[in-house]
């Protein structure tokens, strides 16, 4: 993942577009998370396309049987508390910038 902007070189941006940044806040979706978990239990071998990402894979019986829990899982926002926790120590994947024009 790459992060084109800190918190300090939002604000510069954000100072030499006329406006002032008010918060910088870090949210990331927990469908993401519940995606990459899919992706990991389901890892194809090297060159091989990934079973559950493909449109014509068949997911065998151990297969469905995690796709099913990581969906319990997700349900039960599991995930969620998860990215939360990582948005509170600021490596989440996603920013939320409040900005403001200058009174």
């Amino acid at each position: 993942h790459l992060h084109y902007f800190s918190e300090k070189s939002i604000g510069i941006a954000a100072e030499k577009s006329g406006l002032v940044l008010e918060k910088v806040k870090m949210i990331t979706s927990s469908e993401w998370l519940h995606y990459q978990w899919i992706h990991l239990a389901m890892y194809p071998q090297m060159g091989r396309p990934s079973e559950f990402w493909s449109s014509n894979g068949r997911l065998n019986i151990y297969q469905k049987i995690v796709v099913q829990i990581l969906h319990f899982i997700h349900k039960a926002k599991v995930n969620h508390c998860i990215t939360r926790f990582f948005d509170s120590l600021g490596i989440g994947d996603n920013y939320i910038i409040f900005l403001r024009k200058p009174i």
